[in-house]
């Protein structure tokens, strides 16, 4: 039982990383049962989670959406030197780092299922807090095209 519990507690999932300050996303592994490990790639200490795109998957012949989420710096709009990325989905703006993780019938996060590509035709990078200010003051915040909710 204890190596069963520590093989489960050891499980690593595929995760996308949306960075904003190098304006890349890549693949990472996190294991979702330990919170530390989203705050390391995210550099926070409190995460906050916002909806993402959910994935539609042929599941034993039956088309099943996966729900995705991601995880964001709690405070990440309070921070100095910050950056910041548009979530077509949503429309919302997000501070920070991002991790993507897919979500399982009972809420438990499992691997996001979305490619790196996937993730960045889903969102737009907005830059820092100058240009989210001018971007705001000009209205193109509401004109960055939205993917239709599915």
């Amino acid at each position: 039982i204890i190596i069963e519990r520590i093989k489960i507690m050891n499980k690593t999932v595929n995760a996308v990383l949306i960075d904003p300050f190098t304006q890349k996303i890549r693949e990472v592994r996190v294991r979702p049962q330990y919170n530390a490990d989203i705050y390391l790639h995210i550099n926070a200490s409190t995460f906050d989670v916002a909806e993402f795109f959910p994935r539609t998957v042929n599941r034993d012949g039956e088309q099943s959406k996966v729900i995705h989420s991601v995880y964001v710096d709690d405070e990440g709009l309070f921070r100095q030197d910050q950056r910041f990325w548009f979530n077509k989905h949503t429309g919302q703006v997000l501070a920070g780092k991002g991790i993507v993780l897919g979500l399982d019938d009972e809420g438990n996060s499992t691997s996001c299922l979305w490619t790196t590509k996937g993730v960045m035709d889903r969102i737009i990078w907005i830059g820092d807090r100058a240009s989210l200010s001018v971007m705001g003051q000009l209205g193109v915040l509401d004109r960055l095209p939205r993917t239709p909710q599915i």
